[in-house]
């Protein structure tokens, strides 16, 4: 499957400066492998994902988002665990055993970190790696040291101790060393399998699981009934995708590393006594001993952000609020307390806190609008001002109003979102009116969309979000903007451009037709301008693109 991301962002706006990501997909260690020998050439296809991918080792984890980019945390004694430990450049496949991670760059070439061990010869190509010294070369052919004498070619490998196995190109399962020396090993053909401590499972092509080996803990016996996609296993357990979504996990409990998980999961990765998990929605989670933060994942600084022609401000996990700015360097604002909601617009900040209490400000001075006002439920930044939905479903505007007053919003109580522009305050109505006030409101007719449960706009243009979370969006000359098809969790606009969420992926919509679209990974949160984007991806980092971009950093937000 594979996942394209635009070879620049600046396809989004002309004028930006930054490319995030260049077009790329990448095949993943693990989970279903084709085995069907006439298909060999396209092994490397099926394994790809659009998702991310983590590998959890003894001491460590480590996780490869979908632009390649390798991220690990827990302890660093050998050098395996800080994020700053992997070499730059982008990956393929990561693979963490005890103290060290390994992993194939774009190029097919292996780089490892962590402790220093002998293994893998860095300057071959390979396709699929169980650790630091066994793989499967380019050509299908295995390079794991004593196994040489081993004909014939192979999708997927795997390795713990002295004990090997590995499937054929025809599905047929091989096992050897000495954990597996009075072993029967099943028949048929699989789809995956990995190597415990002594013992090993595998997934059949029926999706059926079995282990086999020796056990301390029901490692063997304790393999639970149903239907997976894939399995690994590590010192004494092991832990499997079902076909729903759901893990189940067996074996030694000591710590907790045993315990299921019910969700919408993508692939599991088992550690010495904790596990790490990917959800469809591109969420890494981890369970487990957590000694040394190896069952702690990277979290977002971030919930939200907004962006104008002049600042980056962003709420917090803490509630507090952050503003700093590209085009005066220094310029930087703190807000202390707990927010839920923010509007950017000329400098001017408004929020919504914890209370319900509406104010705006002025970013670059500090200096209040307006008195604070209570019972409001979101806000929206105009010049100078500020416009509000309270609680009972009107809207007032605070230290000023748009030009040619409120009158056709006046006396109402049936709204339920509210958006503004620079010239312009719009409100939704529950049967789906958009009904707007202000100059220029010859691209802004009264128009009914079925369903309408969010409204968002900016630069002349204002988008409805309906029940179905599919939006429609209308803006200059009364024509309607072509967006995407599909299901949005969060969506903006300006200038005629449309950027929408679906789970962790964010697209884009330029102009009036669906020719010209870009896609950007691993987002949780976005806003942007004419001239600016920014992001807050899964990893935690903040990333901008544009005008004011030019003067704002991830280091200005620590």
């Amino acid at each position: 499957m594979k996942n394209i991301i635009p070879t620049c962002i600046s396809v989004l706006f002309a004028i930006f400066v930054g490319c995030p990501s260049e077009e790329r997909s990448e095949y993943m260690d693990g989970g279903t492998d084709n085995h069907n020998g006439e298909e060999n050439d396209e092994i490397l296809d099926e394994n790809r994902s659009q998702h991310r991918f983590v590998s959890a080792g003894s001491i460590m984890s480590c996780m490869l988002d979908t632009d390649g980019i390798v991220s690990c945390w827990g302890n660093n004694d050998f050098g395996s665990g800080k994020p700053s430990t992997p070499v730059s450049g982008r990956f393929r496949v990561i693979k963490s055993s005890w103290y060290q991670t390994c992993g194939i760059m774009e190029d097919n070439s292996v780089s490892c970190w962590g402790s220093n061990q002998d293994g893998i010869t860095l300057f071959k190509k390979y396709r699929s790696i169980s650790n630091s010294d066994c793989g499967i070369l380019e050509d299908g052919t295995l390079d794991c040291g004593d196994s040489q004498d081993k004909s014939g070619k192979y999708v997927k490998i795997s390795k713990d101790g002295s004990g090997i196995c590995a499937i054929k190109e025809n599905g047929s399962l091989e096992c050897w060393g000495s954990d597996f020396a009075l072993v029967d090993i099943p028949d048929g053909e699989f789809i995956d399998v990995d190597v415990g401590s002594n013992f090993a499972c595998a997934i059949s092509e029926a999706n059926k699981l079995s282990c086999f080996g020796n056990e301390l803990y029901d490692e063997v016996s304790g393999v639970p009934e149903g239907d997976f996609t894939q399995v690994e296993a590590n010192f004494l357990h092991a832990c499997a995708v079902r076909v729903d979504g759901n893990i189940a996990c067996w074996g030694d409990n000591e710590v907790g590393q045993s315990e299921d998980m019910e969700g919408n999961f993508l692939q599991v990765s088992a550690g010495y006594e904790h596990n790490c998990a990917v959800k469809e929605n591109g969420e890494v989670i981890c369970w487990g001993d957590n000694r040394y933060g190896k069952a702690s994942p990277p979290q977002s600084e971030w919930q939200k952000i907004a962006v104008d022609s002049i600042f980056v401000c962003g709420i917090k996990n803490t509630g507090e609020i952050s503003c700093v700015s590209g085009r005066f360097e220094g310029t930087r604002y703190e807000l202390e307390g707990t927010y839920e909601s923010l509007s950017l617009h000329g400098g001017n900040l408004c929020t919504v806190d914890e209370s319900s209490n509406f104010t705006c400000r002025n970013v670059a001075t500090h200096e209040a609008l307006f008195d604070a006002q209570t019972g409001v439920d979101k806000g929206c930044a105009m010049p100078g001002y500020g416009c509000a939905l309270k609680d009972d479903g009107t809207i007032d505007c605070f230290g000023g109003e748009p030009s040619g007053g409120l009158a056709d919003l006046e006396g109402r109580s049936d709204l339920i979102d509210i958006g503004c522009d620079e010239y312009r305050v719009c409100g939704l109505t529950a049967v789906g009116d958009v009904i707007c006030v202000g100059r220029f409101l010859e691209d802004f007719r009264t128009s009914n969309i079925e369903g309408g449960q969010k409204l968002v706009m900016k630069d002349g243009t204002y988008c409805v979000l309906n029940n179905e979370n599919q939006p429609t969006c209308r803006g200059g000359m009364r024509r309607t903007l072509g967006v995407p098809e599909g299901e949005y969790t969060l969506h903006h606009v300006a200038g005629g451009r449309w950027c929408g969420l679906q789970g962790t992926t964010m697209r884009c919509q330029f102009g009036y037709n669906q020719e010209q679209q870009s896609v950007l990974s691993d987002v949780i949160h976005f806003d942007f301008s004419k001239q600016t984007i920014c992001a807050v991806r899964l990893d935690g980092r903040l990333s901008c693109w544009g005008y004011i971009a030019r003067g704002v950093t991830e280091a200005d937000f620590e």
